[in-house]
C-alpha cells in the first residue's frame, strides 16, 4: 500500500504527514527498507517516539492505493517488549483514523480504542474511521 501517515500525542504534538509545526519531541518519521535485498520495494513507513507520553494516540492514514497493509504500535518498556497489528485493506483515496490508549504502567501497555473512544477488549481491533472529505485536503493531488 501506497500511503501516508501522522501520529498526535495526548498533548496535540504531530510526527508525520503535516507535522512541521507542533512536533512530538524525540520522533522521527521517514519510509524504511524492510527488505534490504531489494529496497525499491518496500513501501514500509515508520512513526518512532522516544519517550512517549501517557494518554490517547491517533494515527491517521493516507491510503493512496488499494491493498492490504499493516500498522504496527509497539513499546519497549521496563524490558518487556509489545507490539500490536491491525490489517486494515486499503482504498485508494481514503484517509482513516485510528485511536489508541498507551498507559506504560499497566499490563497491556496499548490499547485500541472504538469510535466512541472507549478501550476495547485486548482481542478487537478497531475499523477505520473515515475522515471526511473536507479533512483530507488536496490528497487527491498528492497521490500521482
Amino acid at each position: 500500500m501506497d500511503g501516508e501517515l501522522r501520529l498526535v500525542d495526548p498533548l496535540g504534538h504531530k510526527a508525520g504527514r503535516d507535522s512541521e509545526n507542533h512536533q512530538i519531541p524525540k520522533s522521527s518519521y521517514g519510509k524504511i527498507v524492510e527488505h534490504p535485498d531489494h529496497p525499491e520495494i518496500s513501501k514500509a513507513i515508520a512513526v518512532e517516539v522516544c519517550d512517549p507520553k501517557a494518554g490517547t494516540y491517533e494515527i491517521t492514514v493516507w491510503e493512496h492505493t488499494k491493498g492490504p497493509y499493516r500498522i504496527r504500535v509497539a513499546t519497549h518498556q521496563h524490558s518487556v517488549y509489545y507490539s500490536d497489528y491491525l490489517y486494515p485493506v486499503a482504498e485508494s483515496g481514503r484517509a482513516c483514523d485510528y485511536k489508541f490508549e498507551f498507559r506504560p504502567t499497566e499490563g497491556y501497555p496499548i490499547r485500541w480504542l472504538d469510535v466512541q473512544g472507549d478501550l476495547m477488549p485486548i482481542s478487537e481491533h478497531p475499523r477505520c474511521i473515515p475522515l471526511q472529505r473536507a479533512s483530507i485536503g488536496n490528497m487527491d493531488s498528492q497521490a500521482d
